[in-house]
C-alpha cells in the first residue's frame, strides 16, 4: 500500500560489515533479503539513501567506522545498521525482477536460465576473492621480512660459560634449536 519496502538489520550477522567509504557517503547500493508476505525471495539489490543534505544519516541509520585495521588504514572502512528504513519501491533494482505495485514479485526471463541467478552474486564474490588475495600478499611480505630478520639477528651467546665477554660470538635466531 505505501509502495515501500522496509529494511532491517536485526542481527549483528544481518548488519553490512567493511563496507568502504561508510563515514562519507551519502547513498549506497544494498543487497538484503527480500522478503514478501513472509515467502523470503533471496537477495535483492537497492539503492538507499543514507545521509541528509546536512550530512547527517536518515532516521533509522546507523553508520561507524571500524578503527585502526591491519593495514590499508588510509582507505575509510565502516558497517551500516539499519531499523525500519523505508526505501521507495522504485528504489529496488529491477534488471531480473521487480514488485509489482500491488506486491507481486515478478521475475524477468533474461535468458540462460538458472545462470543469471548466479550472476546477481558475482560483485560480491569478486570483492571477496580479492580481500583474500590482498591478504596473501600481505602475508607472504610479512613472513619474508620475519625470515630475513630471523637470518641476520643474534641473540644468546655460543658458548655459555664463565667469563664470556659481552662481545662473544652470538647464535642466529634462525639456528636456534
Amino acid at each position: 500500500q505505501t509502495q515501500e519496502f522496509v529494511l532491517n538489520t536485526p542481527t549483528l550477522t544481518s548488519m553490512k560489515w567493511w563496507p568502504s567509504s561508510m563515514a562519507t557517503s551519502t547513498h549506497c547500493v544494498l543487497y538484503a533479503q527480500l522478503i514478501l508476505d513472509g515467502k523470503e525471495h533471496g537477495l535483492h539489490v537497492f539503492f538507499l539513501q543514507l545521509r541528509d543534505e546536512n550530512l547527517q544519516p536518515l532516521p533509522g541509520i546507523e553508520v561507524g567506522d571500524l578503527g585502526a585495521k591491519a593495514g590499508e588504514n588510509e582507505v575509510d572502512i565502516g558497517y551500516l545498521r539499519l531499523k525500519d528504513v523505508r526505501v521507495p519501491r522504485r528504489h529496488m533494482l529491477e534488471k531480473r525482477q521487480h514488485v509489482s505495485p500491488d506486491g507481486a514479485y515478478v521475475k524477468h526471463d533474461l535468458g540462460g536460465g538458472a545462470n543469471n541467478d548466479k550472476a546477481a552474486y558475482l560483485t560480491m564474490m569478486t570483492a571477496r576473492v580479492n580481500l583474500v588475495a590482498g591478504a596473501a600478499v600481505f602475508l607472504s611480505k610479512g613472513a619474508t621480512i620475519a625470515v630475513r630478520y630471523n637470518a641476520v639477528r643474534e641473540q644468546g651467546f655460543k658458548d655459555t660459560g664463565k667469563g664470556q665477554t659481552y662481545r662473544a660470538a652470538e647464535n642466529k635466531i634462525i639456528d636456534y634449536q
